[in-house]
Parts: C-alpha cells; sequence; structure tokens
C-alpha cells in the first residue's frame, strides 16, 4: 500500500509517496532538509537550484559511498559465511575423530580391562592351587613329623630293648662261663686219673 505524505524543504511543501511508513518519509525529508540547510550555510551565494543540485551530489555520494560500504560488509558477510561453514565442517570433523577416539579408547579400556580380570582371575586360580598344595605339603609335614616322632620313640624304645637284651646276654654268657668252670671242676674231681695225678 503507498503510502502519502507532506514534506517541507527549504519552505515549500512537497507530496510524497512510497510504500514505506509515514515516519520513514518524514526522516528522509529531514535528512534532505537538513543537508541542503548545510550547503546554503555554508556557500550564502547560491541559488535555491544551485544548492539543490549540490545536496543532490552530496546525498548521491553518500549513497554510494554507502552502497560501497554495503557491498563490501556484503563480501565480508559471504566471506564470514564461507569461513564459517568451513569451520562448521571442521568442528563435525573434529568432534567425528574425538567420537571415533573416544570409541576406541573405549574399546582399549574395555580390552585392557578383560585382560586385567582374566589376569586376576589366573591369578586367584593359580592362587587356589598354590593354597591346596601347600595344605596338602603342610599334613604331609605334620604326618612326617609324627612319623619322625614314633620312629623315634620306637628306635628309643628298641635301644632300650638292645641295651636290655645286651645286659641280659653278659649274664648268660657269665652264668655259661661259671656253668662250664662247675662242669670242668666236678669232671676233675670224678676222673680217677686227674686224681692219681693229685694224689703222687
Amino acid at each position: 500500500m503507498m503510502a502519502t505524505v507532506t514534506v517541507k524543504i527549504n519552505g515549500i511543501e512537497y507530496n510524497l509517496k512510497g510504500e514505506a511508513n509515514d515516519d520513514y518519509l518524514k526522516h528522509v525529508a529531514e535528512y534532505v532538509e537538513g543537508k541542503l540547510k548545510d550547503i546554503s550555510n555554508k556557500n550564502a551565494k547560491l541559488s535555491t537550484t544551485a544548492a539543490a543540485v549540490l545536496t543532490a551530489i552530496n546525498v548521491v555520494d553518500e549513497l554510494f559511498k554507502g552502497n560501497k560500504d554495503y557491498n563490501e560488509l556484503l563480501s565480508d558477510y559471504d566471506n564470514l559465511r564461507i569461513e564459517k561453514k568451513s569451520l562448521v565442517k571442521d568442528i563435525e570433523e573434529l568432534k567425528s575423530k574425538l567420537k571415533e577416539l573416544e570409541e576406541r579408547e573405549e574399546i582399549e579400556a574395555s580390552k585392557a580391562l578383560e585382560e586385567d580380570v582374566s589376569k586376576i582371575n589366573n591369578l586367584e586360580e593359580e592362587n587356589i592351587k598354590f593354597k591346596e598344595q601347600i595344605d596338602l605339603l603342610t599334613k604331609e609335614c605334620k604326618a612326617t613329623v609324627a612319623k619322625n616322632k614314633r620312629l623315634t620313640e620306637s628306635n628309643k624304645e628298641m635301644k632300650f630293648n638292645n641295651q636290655t637284651l645286651k645286659y641280659k646276654v653278659m649274664d648268660l654268657q657269665k652264668k655259661y662261663v661259671d656253668s662250664q668252670i662247675i662242669i670242668a671242676k666236678e669232671r676233675v674231681n670224678k676222673n680217677p686219673l686227674l686224681n692219681i695225678n693229685k694224689a703222687q
């Protein structure tokens, strides 16, 4: 919808029409009025037409410069948008690599944990076997000690019995010798020949 607004520039009223709202059209008119007054005040000899032409030239110059700045900003924006797109791509790639590294580290950590658990289980099994062997050796050692104790006691008893038998043998030997002596004496006494010799 076209908007119509009456503005006054350099004492002359103008009807402006545009698609912009009234405030915007008034703002444009005030801007032109200010430029025109500025040029007229700087050079009072200028005619209204000349002042208007210079004002138009200045406004167009500002417009061109503004367009140039706008185009530069637009170019910078495009460059920044491209750079942003590239950075977003780099970020996504880095995120992907980071995720891959995290997954790899998680897998490696899981494998390491499994290996540690396996080692612990093996050590526990070995520990159980060692304990069983120690228990068995302890039982065997106790049995051996008990057997040695019995053998020691039996050995003492055998030594005592041997000593007793030895004394008995010695006693029997002595008795045997004594009996032989007695028998010999009796034989001598009973032998006539031996008695004759004694008599002579």
